[in-house]
């Protein structure tokens, strides 16, 4: 008994020393960021420019040497050539929601049944996980931890990464609700013809369930009053009166775009968004008339369709751009990936995006989709001071080097266990 007690008691003191860093205390006097490229996320860029914080909110940004704060008790840094960036936002993800995904009690994105609309993902957000620190090294400073089994999966949220608890983290509580959309046309390729037939007539099933689910839904909202509540077409409720976004995850398919803003449309659903749009360029003029956002992923990944050409995927956001759809550029699904956030919008800038184009692509225009674009997602006067310093070229793995991160104001302990990790076994084998 007391070699059990002495071994966990050894297990705890070991994991002290990996501890995700606490949250940062908040900012109690001003902060000036000087001689430094400043990327604005709108397309905006000062050369030796300089920004000015206080209690969170940005009072200053431009050209050096034109502004002089009215107190004398702030903190200045010279930062000597570095680029400044807004914090770059993650959507669609289980940053928070999953910390290993071989353990089955540390994975909390997903739960049974088929129509979740009052599932909360926030309420199973971990801000305490170990991979958020080295999400943030990366510049990725605010997420959109949501579900993501069954066809209706439930309420996204927006949460910035430096928080105590779930609550402290929220930017934005339930911005939204995921649906998997069920593609009638899609198919495995290992499917023979009998299993193509089984497949498309179970997803029609589906389809059905669904047009009668949310029909259900808006007949509830539409009634107002009711003697007994049904939290599942309550929850509904924000995407007919347009509080919230319909975040419909298609992948491949151009002509599942189209039936999916169709079907949504059909249910007068104010806020749209497609979630994934590896083809989404066959369907550009719909997505622009229909005033459509996209969340554009699969970035990393071949073409589907057998006429396109092998870079295609890359090009895409490019041609998006060229045709005036909004969108935005997320990682795949997933957690640990996160922090390749910025080398992802980086491989579109090789293919034709603009660079401030590329930036705005995982700041402003992601927080715009998300609905937090008043506050976040740009470096502007009376926005919050989410941002953060690198050195090189945070778009390009060799170039980005975090030095500086600020959350609402507050400055962001960017160690990590990985940095920790690298540390040590640097020190033992004399690695510089």
């Amino acid at each position: 008994m007391i070699r059990c007690l002495v071994l966990i008691f050894l297990l705890c003191a070991g994991s002290l020393f990996s501890q995700v860093p606490s949250p940062a205390a908040p900012q109690t006097k001003g902060i000036l960021l000087k001689n430094a490229t400043i990327h604005n996320g709108r397309g905006v860029v000062f050369e030796k420019g300089e920004i000015y914080f206080e209690n969170g909110k940005i009072i200053y940004v431009g050209e050096g040497g034109k502004f002089e704060p009215e107190t004398s008790d702030f903190s200045e840094i010279d930062l000597q050539g570095s680029h400044i960036y807004p914090g770059f936002i993650a959507l669609d993800n289980t940053l928070g929601l999953t910390e290993i995904g071989a353990v089955r009690a540390s994975r909390d994105h997903s739960e049974v049944g088929e129509f979740n609309s009052s599932l909360r993902s926030i309420i199973a957000y971990n801000s305490d996980s170990d991979v958020i620190p080295t999400v943030r090294s990366n510049g990725v400073l605010i997420s959109q931890p949501s579900p993501s089994s069954g066809t209706v999966c439930g309420q996204s949220s927006i949460v910035q990464l430096d928080a105590w608890n779930w609550e402290d983290a929220i930017v934005k509580e339930g911005d939204g609700i995921f649906l998997n959309y069920p593609d009638i046309n899609s198919y495995g390729w290992w499917m023979d013809e009998k299993q193509k037939a089984e497949s498309k007539k179970r997803k029609l099933k589906n389809l059905e369930k669904l047009e009668k689910f949310f029909s259900d839904s808006r007949a509830y909202y539409e009634e107002g009053s009711h003697k007994k509540e049904n939290l599942s077409l309550k929850a509904m409720g924000g995407l007919f009166s347009g509080d919230k976004t319909l975040y419909i995850r298609v992948d491949d398919s151009p002509k599942a775009m189209i039936d999916a803003v169709q079907f949504a449309q059909k249910f007068g659903i104010k806020k749209i968004a497609i979630r994934g749009g590896k083809n989404a360029y066959v369907v550009a003029d719909f997505l622009k008339e229909s005033n459509v956002s996209l969340i554009l992923s699969k970035m990393h990944s071949n073409p589907s369709r057998n006429e396109d050409d092998v870079d295609a995927i890359f090009k895409q956001p490019a041609m998006l751009k060229k045709a005036g759809v909004d969108f935005c550029i997320c990682y795949d699904r997933g957690y640990t990936g996160q922090r390749n956030l910025p080398f992802v919008a980086g491989s579109a800038v090789a293919y034709g995006l603009s660079y401030e184009d590329a930036i705005s692509a995982i700041s402003y225009d992601a927080a715009k989709i998300a609905g937090i674009e008043k506050n976040y997602g740009s470096l502007e006067e009376g926005k919050s001071a989410t941002l953060f310093v690198s050195t090189g070229d945070a778009l390009d793995m060799l170039g980005n080097n975090v030095t500086h991160a600020f959350i609402d104001g507050r400055s962001i302990d960017l160690n990590n266990k990985q940095k920790e990790l690298a540390r040590k076994f640097s020190e033992k084998y004399g690695i510089e």
